[in-house]
């Protein structure tokens, strides 16, 4: 993100000296005004790649959270060897079964047993 956003500044010192090669009339108009919307666009794409890469680690931090409380969860049941309601509903996302008795367990986080009956 530090890069983009440095990649941002320099498109927009960019965009001052354009200004002051057309002022000093090194630059035509035309030439201005193509070479300035080429760098907003430029600075419109970076903005959005921060803007994804800020999504990408609100959910990594929210999933940290989630594998922090399960860790902690693991432990408790490793030493309470207690299988409560609430821990089985914070692990187990949906328990399916169908009309020949097969048990589909969805747990909320990815394991070995995700996609495979569990009988």
């Amino acid at each position: 993100m530090s890069a983009k956003r440095q990649d941002i500044e320099k498109q927009r010192r960019l965009i001052r000296g354009l200004y002051e090669n057309f002022v000093q009339g090194i630059l035509t108009s035309e030439e201005y005004f193509e070479m300035k919307a080429g760098y907003e666009e430029s600075i419109t794409v970076l903005s959005g790649d921060i803007e994804a890469l800020e999504k990408g680690m609100d959910s990594l931090d929210d999933q940290l959270v989630r594998y922090r409380a399960m860790e902690k969860d693991a432990k408790s049941l490793a030493q309470d060897h207690v299988l409560t309601a609430e821990l089985i509903d914070r692990l187990i996302e949906r328990i399916e079964i169908d009309h020949e008795r097969n048990i589909r367990v969805s747990f909320r986080f990815k394991s070995e047993f995700q996609g495979e009956a569990v009988r």
